[in-house]
């Protein structure tokens, strides 16, 4: 929520808590899972650092789902979901996030 309500003009906020997103996702992706829903809307964000940051942790949490040993139907519409935002962010306006997409 405080990342919603940062300005678009606070790049070293912005940064820091892109940062922390990547790395949380990276080594506790269970926890971000459930919390994925609170990240999707800041993809219409003016901060382009943290659109690429959340396209990041969607892929990052995409890929545990995938290489998860517990391929449940949950699991698999959960993946498929958040795959399917990629699709829809290969279209952003700035380059550095449509390549965070790939």
């Amino acid at each position: 929520r405080e990342i919603a309500r940062m300005n678009s003009k606070e790049t070293a906020g912005i940064k820091n808590a892109s940062d922390f997103l990547c790395d949380v996702a990276e080594k506790l992706p269970q926890v971000m899972l459930p919390n994925i829903s609170l990240l999707i809307p800041n993809l219409e964000s003016e901060s382009y650092t943290l659109r690429s940051s959340i396209v990041h942790v969607i892929g990052r949490l995409a890929r545990h789902l995938l290489t998860s040993e517990a391929s449940e139907d949950g699991n698999l519409r959960s993946r498929d979901a958040l795959l399917e935002v990629l699709e829809q962010r290969h279209r952003d306006v700035n380059a550095f996030t449509r390549s965070k997409v790939l």
